[in-house]
């Protein structure tokens, strides 16, 4: 059950300018995750106040009803099926006209045969929530026909995940106390100080079941006037989506949502004796305040007076001892339960309330005296109630928080980070524990709203949520080292294999063995090393080229009717030594792409596709996993089509090729069209990259596209050289995306299209700049290139 913190309540406790997305990244990089903030009142021009008057099924239906309202001096109807429609109760209602948060707007309409005169509002449709089972109901008490911002001004709610170990931090205080340490700014409490010395006679209270119930308190006012809480209060509880009661039962709502602690209050002319606190006998039941009669079983523990369970330990009270318009003297109820036992009764009444979901995580017994107080004195501010009683306790087995000890340096070893014991102890106390340097370490006592801190490694938490756990640096147990110095590099292997299938290529495993009579393919050794032995007669031979193998296992997929295959081998090659007996074991990746066409001549435009689609590979490889250079120049290949062939280059040594198989080795392998490609993959690995962090650029960026028209035998490669010598400081990037053949360019040339974007380090370039520098570059184009615009 997510936690909703009101930022307008929050801020008496602590200040806080800040906007809440601050305030939410701080506390969820602290471990206190905030899933979301809600608007409370945005969007709710026209939404206004009403309360249901009467409620009767519409003829035909089974579900929905006719709802006639009371809205101010006016009236209303409106049909609806939600399912907890109440007489009495106040709703939200968005008139005819009205345009809600979400989008939707309000109409009159007819719901089979009856005229509906607008809706009223579940929490889903103000924007409030996710999720409903029904209207938002607004309590019983108040006028109708005022805009519902007055109920419920302006607010931002965080709807907040507790982990199950921090019950402390299921309060509005629990939250302040975080904040106040996370953003060292100091809290605003005022020690609940009520009047004491009347109230009667105190009540008697007996733990009989010490084990379910650690500590439970009762204190008695007289004199208490029942009725609507105010304004103040109200607001503050429906904002984080309570439903406003009466001020006595509101006090112990708004405490629980201030401190964390739930209590309860009864009707001591309703009680018969003292309380007991004790397990339920077989065949007891009782009446609980939500209207429904539940048989108890042995195990689950009760409140009881001296005949009957007056209500379920920590779930819910009981109708019969309730407080109602006529009491005027209550018993408050501040109690601490057994977590496992109030989960396990929970689970098998199937009921779960606010007070269960606090007590089940197992709450501090320390929480118990001051919310008592607290409660009392709103009960005599809000409720005109007298002095209380004498608080009177049964607290059986007392639970004091002991010391922890850690020696010295011991934060810094256990976070792998430079934190010195004294930066420890100023954490520890801004978290509200005792500490103080002992000898040389350092002793913590934890605050008595804790139970979850009992070990020195528990510290360590405390300390690294403050310090950050997202500044400390990747280091292993025990000594601590940066985890660079102690692991080994990944291995660049299963990198480029992880790059070649985000590509879209499938991996093979050919064999290290060639047949002899191959052809020459590619830019690698063609001698090869003869085997004395060979498993086989098509086996004698040591590849030096991945090529030959790739193109044979396309030509395997197409005869299989698999048309294009698209591949990848990163595997060894064998290259001859002069003067030495063991060859060169090289590894290699390469690729190949099956061009599937139709019959005859493949299209040239799906080929150079294919083309930049490896070339575009290589180079995400090289730039993935090195800081060599990378270049690629056309050039005639053997084995590789004519005037479609490209060497690669890395740091100006050959290291590979790219190029359409030639269409003779094509046809003798069956096959209509194959692009290839390999690279020397230890050449590229050789200078392995350096990872840096560069931050974001600070101004905008601006692009522009610049299309020309060149000679055809003009390489995009020199164009591209060009444009960026003539671009200067303020060109960061260049990219060719389109090349064009046809008509519009004339015979004998061709259209580049290049996207150029153009930013600045120090300032936010004006369009007079970005314009003068394209006006440099195609004029460098013309003279260097013999280029011409287009378009």
């Amino acid at each position: 059950m997510p936690l909703r913190i009101s930022l307008e309540w929050l801020k008496q406790y602590i200040e806080l300018p800040e906007p809440a997305g601050q305030l939410a990244e701080a506390l969820t990089l602290s471990g206190t995750e905030v899933e979301r903030i809600i608007k409370i009142g945005v969007g709710w021009e026209g939404v206004v106040v009403a309360r249901i008057v009467e409620a009767e099924l519409v003829r035909g239906s089974d579900h929905l009803k006719l709802v006639r309202l009371e809205v101010g001096n006016a009236a209303a109807q409106v049909v609806s099926g939600a399912p907890n429609i109440r007489v009495g109760d106040l709703v939200a209602l968005a008139p005819p006209g009205t345009r809600l948060p979400n989008g939707m707007e309000i109409s009159e309409r007819k719901f089979m045969g009856e005229l509906s005169q607008g809706m009223m509002c579940s929490p889903i449709e103000l924007g409030i929530s996710s999720e409903a089972d029904g209207l938002l109901v607004l309590g019983t008490d108040g006028p109708t026909g005022m805009p519902l911002t007055e109920l419920l001004p302006e607010d931002q709610v965080m709807v907040i995940e507790v982990t199950t170990n921090r019950p402390d931090l299921l309060c509005h205080l629990g939250i302040a106390r975080e904040l106040s340490a996370l953003l060292r700014r100091p809290l605003r409490l005022h020690p609940a100080e009520p009047v004491e010395g009347g109230g009667g006679e105190p009540i008697s209270v007996q733990v009989a079941d010490p084990d379910h119930c650690a500590r439970y308190s009762a204190r008695c006012i007289d004199g208490v006037s029942v009725h609507p809480s105010p304004a103040w209060m109200q607001r503050r509880l429906r904002a984080v989506g309570q439903r406003p009661i009466s001020n006595v039962v509101d006090a112990a709502n708004y405490v629980m949502l201030e401190s964390g602690q739930p209590l309860h209050a009864f009707d001591r002319d309703r009680l018969d004796g003292g309380i007991v606190v004790r397990s339920a006998a077989v065949g007891e039941s009782i009446d609980c305040l939500d209207g429904k009669t539940r048989r108890l079983t042995s195990g689950m523990l009760v409140i009881a007076d001296a005949s009957r369970p007056v209500a379920i330990a920590g779930i819910i009270g009981g109708a019969d001892s309730a407080v109602s318009a006529s009491t005027t003297r209550i018993v408050i109820e501040a109690a601490n339960f057994n977590g496992i036992n109030i989960r396990a009764t929970s689970r098998r009444l199937g009921l779960r309330t606010e007070a269960s979901t606090r007590f089940e995580k197992q709450l501090h017994p320390g929480l118990v005296p001051p919310a008592s107080a607290r409660m009392a004195q709103l009960v005599q501010e809000i409720a005109g109630g007298g002095p209380s009683s004498a608080v009177v306790e049964d607290y059986p087995r007392p639970v004091v928080n002991a010391p922890i000890r850690t020696r010295a340096g011991y934060f810094a070893e256990t976070l792998g980070d430079a934190i010195p014991d004294t930066e420890a102890v100023d954490d520890l106390a801004r978290l509200h524990f005792e500490v103080e340097a002992a000898g040389e370490g350092l002793v913590a006592t934890p605050p008595n709203f804790r139970l979850d801190v009992r070990e020195p490694i528990d510290l360590v938490e405390e300390v690294g949520r403050l310090h950050g756990y997202n500044s400390l640096p990747s280091t292993l147990p025990g000594r601590r080292q940066l985890l660079d110095r102690i692991l080994p590099p990944p291995d660049p292997e299963w990198e480029a294999r992880d790059i070649a299938m985000g590509a879209g290529y499938d991996e093979v495993i050919n064999t290290s063995f060639e047949p002899p009579g191959d052809p020459e393919l590619g830019v690698f050794p063609t001698s090869r090393l003869r085997l004395t032995d060979p498993m086989a007669s098509d086996q004698a031979l040591m590849r030096t080229s991945l090529l030959p193998g790739l193109s044979r296992a396309v030509a395997r997929n197409v005869a299989l009717d698999v048309a294009g295959v698209r591949i990848f081998e990163l595997g060894r090659v064998f290259w001859p030594q002069p003067g030495q007996e063991l060859p060169r074991e090289a590894r290699v990746i390469g690729v190949a792409t099956h061009v599937a066409v139709g019959a005859g001549q493949p299209p040239a435009a799906a080929v150079r596709a294919a083309l930049l689609e490896v070339k575009g590979f290589f180079e995400l490889l090289t730039e993935r996993l090195s800081a060599a250079a990378m270049s690629a120049e056309q050039t005639a290949i053997p084995g590789l089509h004519p005037g479609r062939g490209l060497r690669l280059d890395v740091d100006g040594a050959v290291a590979g090729c790219i190029g359409q198989l030639h269409p003779e080795l094509a046809e003798r392998l069956g096959v209509s069209a194959v692009v290839l490609g390999e690279l020397n993959f230890d050449a590229v690995v050789a200078r392995p990259r350096v990872p840096r962090h560069s931050p974001p650029p600070k101004f905008p960026a601006v692009v522009r596209d610049l299309a020309i028209s060149v000679p055809e035998l003009t390489l995009a490669r020199d164009a591209m050289l060009v444009i960026r010598e003539a671009g200067g400081a303020i060109l960061r990037s260049v990219e060719l995306y389109d090349e064009y053949r046809g008509a519009q360019v004339g015979e004998g040339r061709k259209g580049l299209t290049f996207r150029l974007l153009f930013q600045s380090k120090d300032r936010t370039l004006t369009g007079e700049e970005v314009s003068a520098t394209e006006a440099r570059i195609l004029a460098a184009a013309r003279s260097g290139l013999n280029a011409e615009p287009r378009g």
